[in-house]
């Protein structure tokens, strides 16, 4: 596997398979005595677009999304044993894909790992070996 992480970050999606993620981000990260880092994408609306009703309209619905994210933070954070006050959570700005990848470039880690459902199937990508899921 070669050398071990400096820097586990797991993307969560308030799903099932993204606390067991957690789990196994966090067993990862303890193995190597580092804490990982936990991130999920929002996917904002621009609020400077349209008339007055749709950017009042745009700001709540943002607000709703950020709302949705700390959920999906805090999900993580009571999935997690140890290491608690060590890790960091972090709301991305993104979807699919890009956002994955933004995530990772932004954050800098060694090691991904994405839930395994839908379209993304639990990945191991290492920083030299390839992005974040396609």
């Amino acid at each position: 596997m070669g050398r071990p992480p400096n820097h586990v970050l797991v993307i969560v999606d308030g799903s099932e398979a993204a606390k067991r993620a957690v789990v196994e981000g966090e067993a990862i990260a303890t193995r190597v005595r580092r804490a990982p880092s936990v991130a999920t994408l929002v996917s904002r609306g621009d609020p400077a677009v349209g008339c007055v009703r749709c950017v009042i309209s745009v700001a709540r619905w943002n607000q709703t999304l950020d709302e949705v994210a700390q959920e999906r933070l805090d999900e993580a954070r009571s999935a997690l044993a140890a290491r608690q006050a060590e890790t960091g959570f972090f709301a991305v700005p993104g979807r699919g894909a890009d956002g994955f990848r933004e995530a990772a470039r932004s954050l800098g880690p060694d090691l991904v790992l994405v839930p395994s459902h839908g379209a993304f199937r639990r990945r191991f990508v290492r920083r030299g070996e390839g992005s974040p899921p396609a």
